[in-house]
């Protein structure tokens, strides 16, 4: 053997070190003798610049003796050449090195410190700027309590840090400055590094098995301790969860003084995310009655949310790109999809709306950044909604368009203005709605205001019935018409009723009859009505638990995927397959199912770029629902085969 070659019987301990937990590894190489053994050196090098390469112990003991003054030292790189540093402490923990004239800053280095007390009374610094999860926390309190405290260790702590929300958003908002006017933000920016990060803006699940369970137990436990602690600071910080009504804790802010509650909201009025805005709003109006102070609070909240309406479009339009993006992450994540859908969708909103406290809305074209994020993970995010049907079905994925949670956000605000008294009701409040009011008729978004939010996604308790309808304005009126005439386009009209209310199951035939007319007509009629027809059958028959209806639903989409040649309407046609399965409650049957009609879709669509869009479809929901891809595989293959790429090969 060439003497150049390595001696494996030497690395073998290198092997059996990468196998080894952190802390072990760690503790084994702590006498050397591993490294004694393979042959190298222990020299870690720090990598300052792409020119200034120093040795990792060495700095970290510069930055664990210096004294309160910047202080001159000799460092080495890892051919021992000295290098000349100056090392310095800052006032927020982070320590400083000077080289040739290059500062480099490096955070949480008083962290290294060798007295127990000095690092624990920092650590409580930087966690009240930088909060963790209370068990993150706790795990980082004991790792800087060790007696054997090590660097590794520093820098485990160093890493747990990094993951804290208000850090990422620090960040995200140094990056927009420095970038400031050069519009370049990309989906990595606006997603986390570390996966601890989501641990720390959410509360884990810890048994709730709905939004409402966790709103009443993990949640109002987070809310109850941050409020007891701080008002101000915890409801400007839970505020990001405040995307519906049920998610603001009324109560628990109607138990503070009004000193209290009014520098808490006042806190809130400062911010750009618009939910946070309606929901301080919300509670601004349960004290209306009682302290003048909120009807002044009530007003600037007001003007904020709808003072511009173009402003809160792009704010709207921001949120829903951010929500689009970290739906579409966390369904393809390994780890994070196997969380429950209440959860996610609830994280994607709080995320969404600390990043839009971060990058506001204004001079925002809202069609183009919902394009943007449509074009990047439209497909991951429409998928992964519809796939959740089966547990969150009232929520549809094509609502998170501005201008619907626009309308949205005023219905919540004049829907809190409405509740109260004559009396108590403010005249300047009602000013300010009815003129957000006209903007909403004249852009003819009026009844979205009534539509579930995105955070009301779990399925009605109650399925309404026609006589529950006749309390409606025009509510009886439009399901007779749709009796009369069912077509496609009636029932279009009467979408409104169904989508904010339920559907009443005397109307399922009805209904029936706008399918047949569907399957009926020449394929030269109006495709667009028919598409938007099918998606709200599609829906009817998921709020519904209608088996029959969708599967018929179901039939008639892939007879129509015969004609189709292009990607779009088979992408739609695949949402609404998705979507259809979500009525059968046997989950295994369900994919099966799924799996089944996938396989029809593949093989009756045109050998085109149709073929290649249903592979890609096919694909994606197989890393969304991973459960499902050993059912996909002959519906791959099919839609494979059919591609142009593969017939050319």
């Amino acid at each position: 053997m060439p003497e150049t070659e390595p001696d494996l019987a030497r690395l073998r301990p290198l092997f059996v070190l990468e196998k080894m937990a952190q802390r072990v590894r760690s503790d084994v190489l702590a006498d050397g003798s591993v490294i004694s053994t393979c042959g190298f050196t222990a020299k870690r090098p720090a990598h300052l610049t792409d020119d200034i390469v120093v040795i990792r112990d060495e700095l970290f003991a510069a930055f664990r003796d210096v004294p309160d003054v910047p202080t001159a030292c000799q460092l080495h790189d890892p051919n021992n050449a000295p290098i000349d540093a100056t090392i310095s402490i800052n006032q927020d923990g982070s320590g400083t090195v000077d080289i040739a004239g290059k500062k480099m800053r490096f955070p949480w280095v008083t962290l290294l410190s060798s007295d127990v007390d000095k690092r624990l009374a920092r650590l409580d610094q930087f966690l009240h700027r930088y909060p963790l999860s209370t068990g993150d926390a706790a795990s980082l309190r004991a790792l800087l309590a060790r007696p054997d405290y090590s660097d590794d260790d520093f820098l485990a702590a160093a890493m747990m840090l990094e993951s804290s929300p208000e850090l990422f958003t620090e960040r995200l908002a140094d990056k927009l400055r420095r970038q400031e006017g050069q519009n370049r933000i990309a989906p990595v920016d606006v997603l986390p590094d570390d996966d601890r990060y989501w641990n720390h803006l959410l509360p884990p699940v810890d048994g709730s098995a709905t939004l409402a369970d966790y709103t009443a137990k993990e949640l109002h436990g987070a809310w109850q301790t941050g409020i007891e602690a701080d008002p101000v600071r915890a409801l400007h910080a839970l505020a990001i969860t405040f995307a519906a009504p049920e998610l603001v804790p009324r109560a628990l802010v109607q138990d503070l003084s009004s000193d209290a509650a009014a520098a808490a909201i006042e806190a809130v009025s400062k911010v750009e995310d618009p939910f946070s805005l309606v929901g301080a709003f919300e509670i601004c109006a349960d004290r209306a009655g009682q302290d003048q102070r909120f009807i002044a609070l009530g007003e600037r909240l007001l003007d904020n949310l709808f003072g511009d309406m173009q402003g809160l479009t792009g704010a709207c339009a921001f949120f829903g790109a951010i929500f689009v993006i970290t739906t579409a992450h966390f369904a393809t994540h390994e780890t994070l999809q196997r969380r429950p859908v209440f959860w996610r969708r609830l994280a994607a909103v709080a995320h969404a709306s600390l990043v839009v406290r971060v990058c506001g809305g204004r001079g925002i074209d809202p069609n183009q950044i919902i394009s943007w994020a449509m074009r990047l993970f439209g497909d991951a995010y429409f998928l992964s909604v519809t796939s959740d049907f089966s547990v969150e079905p009232q929520w549809r994925p094509e609502w998170i368009l501005p201008k619907i949670l626009v309308a949205d956000l005023f219905g919540r605000a004049a829907g809190a203005w409405h509740q109260l008294s004559q009396e108590a009701a403010p005249p300047s409040w009602k000013a300010r709605v009815e003129k957000a009011y006209a903007w909403i008729v004249e852009e003819k978004i009026g009844p979205f205001a009534q539509y579930p939010s995105v955070l009301q996604g779990t399925r009605r308790a109650h399925q309404p019935t026609l006589a529950e309808f006749q309390n409606l304005p025009q509510g009886a009126d439009a399901f007779l018409a749709l009796a009369s005439d069912p077509t496609a386009n009636t029932l279009l009209s009467i979408s409104p009723f169904i989508e904010a209310f339920g559907f009443p199951k005397e109307a399922t035939g009805d209904v029936e009859k706008v399918l047949a007319s569907i399957r009926a007509a020449p394929p030269d009629e109006d495709d667009k009505i028919a598409v938007l027809a099918l998606s709200l059958l599609a829906h009817i028959a998921v709020l519904a638990d209608n088996v029959a209806l969708a599967d018929s639903i179901s039939e008639v989409c892939l007879e129509r995927a015969r004609r189709v040649e292009t990607q779009g309407p088979l992408f739609e046609i695949a949402c609404r397959l998705v979507e259809c399965t979500a009525v059968i409650k046997d989950r295994a049957e369900s994919g099966r199912t799924l799996a089944r009609r996938l396989e029809i879709l593949a093989f009756i669509v045109p050998a085109s770029e149709a073929a290649a869009a249903v592979a890609s479809t096919i694909e994606m929901l197989s890393r969304i629902q991973p459960e499902l891809a050993p059912l996909l595989g002959r519906a791959h293959a099919a839609a494979r085969l059919g591609s142009p790429r593969a017939a050319a090969a």
